[in-house]
């Protein structure tokens, strides 16, 4: 995918990175929102079963097979594919809005980004609305970086993008500049995800030797309903604010419920 703009000025070449599994409903959209400031686009994809390769190399994207490896190292992969060494990370439900595109555009006619990192205000839609409050109003994604002094880490879940050079400074684009988030295209399905994510976070969490208690199991969830829901002010958010919240309080159920009955299965 070339650089299709009209800056004459460019700098310092972009190459913007997904990973992706079954994405077929999302990728398009994707890769049409950053096609403006992608001097290439790089896609690892651990064996869609959908037609998420065939779209994405139609829309100009270099695709890589590969098997999965977990969220850091399958992220960690796929840059190294990339030409460039500054790296756009994005999902394949996200894209870009006109003032982060902009802005991104912008950065790339720089002299020197060498001293700069990015994190991006992620705004995401569910059930159709936008949510402007709870545990998603406020999540700021380091994503945009050099990869020859970051890499991702972390060996189940909650990935992070680490540092590995001292001295650079992180800064975050405007507030009107964001990743559009749709995640879920039901209940269901946010379901299924939150089911996976526990599961993977309970894992992690026991291979570090975490344990629990009953009353977790029970706390956990009303506490981050309650968190969310009330002292977050989920409840602005209409319906979709309440299931969100539920949803957070299903995720710990989950988690705790699982570390709690291995860990007991382990003493018997």
């Amino acid at each position: 995918m070339q650089h299709s703009s009209g800056y004459k000025d460019i700098k310092n070449k972009l190459s913007v990175v997904i990973i992706t599994k079954n994405e077929a409903i999302n990728i398009e959209s994707c890769l049409i929102s950053i096609r403006d400031i992608a001097d290439e686009v790089i896609i690892a994809d651990s064996h869609s079963t959908d037609n998420t390769v065939e779209l994405a190399t139609r829309l100009g994207a270099k695709v890589h097979l590969i098997d999965w490896l977990g969220y850091a190292k399958t992220r960690n992969l796929a840059a190294s594919f990339a030409t460039s060494d500054w790296i756009l990370m994005l999902d394949a439900d996200e894209t870009l809005n006109a003032n982060a595109l902009d802005f991104i555009e912008q950065l790339k006619m720089q002299t020197d980004l060498q001293d700069w990192h990015y994190a991006i205000q992620r705004v995401s839609c569910y059930l159709g609305k936008w949510i402007k409050h709870g545990a998603w109003a406020k999540d700021l994604k380091f994503r945009l970086y050099n990869r020859q002094m970051a890499n991702w880490t972390g060996e189940y879940v909650h990935e992070v993008l680490q540092l590995n050079v001292q001295n650079i400074k992180v800064v975050s684009l405007p507030t009107n500049a964001n990743i559009l988030h749709r995640p879920f295209q039901s209940i269901t399905e946010h379901a299924i995800s939150q089911a996976k994510y526990a599961q993977l976070s309970a894992e992690e969490a026991l291979g570090k030797g975490k344990t629990t208690t009953a009353l977790n199991v029970i706390m956990k969830p009303a506490f981050y309903f309650i968190k969310e829901y009330v002292v977050q002010m989920g409840w602005r958010d209409g319906k979709p604010g309440l299931i969100l919240a539920y949803m957070s309080g299903y995720y710990r159920f989950l988690k705790y419920g699982i570390i709690w009955t291995k860990q007991n299965k382990k003493g018997q």
